[in-house]
């Protein structure tokens, strides 16, 4: 978690403990390494490929490796290539 949004997690676990209800948090991320390509999308972005998908049960994230935001990119780009994450 970025450390500017510990007070939204704060409160999130506030609000669930006063209506009762169980806060469910992941135990494990899927992390790739990004790597640089040539090649641009159509908004003329450039086009990160993601290498090495794994899930990550550590919580910290590899310095080789992207977590978090970069995290829904890998799982893609796991399920376009066969990997089932």
């Amino acid at each position: 978690m970025e450390a500017d949004k510990a007070d939204v997690a704060k409160s999130a676990l506030a609000k669930a403990k006063e209506r009762g209800v169980k806060f469910l948090l992941p135990s494990d991320d899927v992390i790739a390494m990004p790597v640089k390509t040539d090649k641009l999308d159509k908004k003329g972005k450039p086009v990160i490929d993601y290498q090495n998908v794994r899930v990550n049960t550590d919580m910290n994230c590899p310095e080789d490796a992207a977590g978090g935001g970069a995290a829904e990119a890998a799982h893609d780009w796991g399920r376009r290539h066969g990997f089932g994450i």
